[in-house]
């Protein structure tokens, strides 16, 4: 059903007076139902972006940092069992065992490596191949404060080998 565009009372807007005005709008395909919908002018939308914007932002900044400390936080796990992975190995084959070397070894590898624990601590007394030995490396992970990450930020990994060899060597 079309509306005639020379009688104004037809034309498809109606003037309510003053600011009002409705637009009739074809709401099927038949054009049998006509959907009465508000025609407002432009100036009542006025400052309507600026407050959806001020709505969405905080929420869209919030994501963004999180995206940010979680990718931070999944890279740093992943260098610090890396890390963790390739001190027990030089250490199962010998490697490692004097002094500070297995913890310089750590932080050239994961530089947010802030501690590691070996067990036991040196080869007095250990057997090749009875020997269990235990690599944990703790890692900071927390780069942005107000953001919550599992352990407060702090990323811990455990790797376990049994010893290969007791010939101790340096760490290069």
């Amino acid at each position: 059903m079309q509306l005639p565009s020379s009688n104004p009372e037809r034309s498809g807007v109606m003037n309510m007076g003053g600011d009002r005005s409705l637009r009739v709008l074809p709401v099927d395909q038949r054009g049998d139902r006509m959907l009465v919908r508000p025609f407002r002018d432009r100036r009542a939308d006025r400052g309507a972006s600026a407050v959806e914007f001020a709505l969405v932002v905080p929420f869209f900044i919030l994501l963004v940092f999180g995206i940010i400390q979680y990718g931070w936080y999944f890279y740093v796990a992943e260098t610090a069992s890396g890390a963790a992975s390739n001190v027990t190995r030089r250490l199962a084959v010998g490697d490692c065992w004097t002094g500070d070397d297995a913890l310089a070894k750590v932080q050239a590898q994961s530089p947010q490596a802030t501690g590691i624990s070996k067990n036991p601590t040196s080869l007095t007394g250990a057997e090749v191949g009875v020997t269990e030995i235990e690599v944990t490396v703790t890692a900071d992970a927390n780069i942005i404060g107000f953001l919550p990450v599992p352990n407060g930020g702090i990323v811990t990994r455990t790797v376990n080998a049994r010893l290969e060899d007791t010939e101790a060597g340096d760490c290069s």
